[in-house]
């Protein structure tokens, strides 16, 4: 009896489809991925300021911090507690009279005999081992600093993310980045979309403004670096256009902070790629303390919210609809139109500026826009539609430009053109209401129309 051929066509097409994801999975990075040394090393250095980040990340909280060296990271010499009702500047002042409290001493240790030195001075002493030398500790003297504790904002960073990260994870590995640097918002933001910092980083991945224009819309209508998910794409091509340059991760993540220029100095100086090697010997006059430890606080990151990751439960953003719109619309249109909570709207579309929300600007054409309403998506379409047709426009609302003249005020010239002090700085990109100058040109919102 002749055996009939097995049909080894869906064994074929199977096996085919596995070697094609294969392939897709080393382009990405998830294969060497998993198998960790080589995407992301950890030589002795490294390892020393990791775990020093990852106390910072799970045993300290914010209220408190490493007074420290800057350079060995297992010298602590304590941790100080900060006042909670205490301000900033007032913090401030605390932490650096106690900086100075432990200059002092270990200037004091180097020039006194150890059978004179106290209790406290011995401990501060033997910290540096038996051997250390008077002039080891007058250098020490200058390199102590100040670290403020992470744990209680990586335990909210972990809430935020257990919202985003599945996607930003698909995101990074859709455009050929390892999966694992969805821990770097941690470091940057503790996964807060909506941050912004003092030099004018912004958002979840703390992009500033000259990078986001590279690959985003950032404008006075846009800012699409409060976007999770497209300041993730973003934030992918740039760490990928920096792995291309420097073909290393830890050097690419270096970047992301130091900037691709001063990281290829750093090599060029050096004469090496290895991490470790440029952490230890290069001194370049901007790569300070952040620039320095930023690859391994970004291990530290990783290790700690992988560690803590069921402990918060992965949690599913509400499906909103979206609809592409066709005009150029005024948010008050649609949110009295429509009877959606403005603030929920915001909410929901966090790259849309305070001039589109306060009346100065329309919401853009073919923007695609999250109504957070329950409604049958075909409706809201139809809606939306009679709103374009009574209230759309065809165009932005213009600005016009004014050079601002000596003794002029924010205050002054935002009631002179009837705005806000707030709607100027967001469109200028002012991080002070104090510092315009003679000269200086602002972008100023026309008159106000409701429609």
């Amino acid at each position: 009896m002749i055996k009939p051929t097995p049909d080894t066509t869906p064994i074929k097409k199977v096996f085919g489809q596995l070697l094609i994801s294969i392939g897709a999975m080393i382009a990405c990075g998830t294969l060497l991925a998993g198998t960790g040394p080589e995407l992301f090393p950890r030589p002795p250095e490294i390892k020393q300021a990791v775990e020093f980040w990852t106390r910072i990340y799970s045993e300290v909280d914010s209220n408190s911090g490493f007074i420290h060296d800057s350079r060995s990271l297992d010298i602590v010499y304590e941790v100080f507690p900060l006042s909670k009702s205490a301000s900033p500047k007032r913090q401030h002042r605390s932490i650096r009279k106690r900086i100075g409290h432990y200059r002092h001493l270990l200037r004091k240790i180097a020039q006194t005999p150890e059978e004179k030195l106290s209790k406290a001075e011995l401990r501060i002493k033997h910290l540096w081992g038996a051997h250390a030398t008077p002039s080891q500790l007058r250098e020490a003297a200058k390199h102590v600093r100040f670290q403020r504790g992470q744990s209680d904002r990586m335990d909210k960073g972990m809430k935020r993310a257990a919202i985003y990260q599945k996607r930003i994870q698909k995101i990074l590995l859709e455009n050929g980045v390892p999966e694992q640097l969805a821990a770097l918002p941690h470091v940057e933001s503790s996964y807060n979309p909506s941050v912004r910092s003092k030099a004018g980083a912004a958002g979840l991945w703390q992009i500033m403004p000259a990078t986001g224009r590279r690959y985003l819309k950032v404008n006075n209508v846009l800012d699409e670096r409060l976007d999770p998910y497209k300041s993730t794409l973003a934030a992918a091509r740039l760490l990928k256009h920096n792995y291309s340059v420097l073909k290393s991760w830890p050097l690419a993540i270096t970047a992301y902070n130091h900037g691709l220029t001063g990281v290829r100095r750093a090599v060029r100086a050096t004469g090496t790629t290895d991490i470790e090697s440029i952490v230890r010997q290069y001194d370049g006059r901007s790569f300070k303390f952040a620039s320095r430890n930023f690859y391994a606080a970004f291990l530290a990151a990783h290790d700690v919210s992988s560690s803590k990751k069921t402990e918060f439960k992965a949690e599913q953003m509400p499906s909103i609809p979206v609809v592409t719109l066709n005009a150029y619309m005024p948010a008050a249109a649609i949110v009295e139109g429509l009877g959606v909570d403005q603030q929920a709207l915001e909410q929901h579309n966090p790259d849309l500026r305070p001039a589109v929300w306060h009346g100065e600007k329309r919401i853009p054409h073919a923007y695609p826009l999250h109504i957070p309403v329950k409604r049958d998506v075909a409706l809201l379409r139809e809606q939306v539609a009679a709103l374009e047709r009574s209230a759309g426009h065809a165009e932005q609302i213009p600005d016009t430009s004014y050079r601002v003249k000596r003794g002029d005020n924010l205050s002054t010239i935002a009631q002179r053109h009837n705005t806000s002090v707030k709607i100027l700085m967001a469109m200028n990109e002012l991080r002070s209401r104090h510092r315009i100058r003679a000269g200086q040109v602002l972008q100023i919102p026309t008159a106000r129309k409701s429609h």
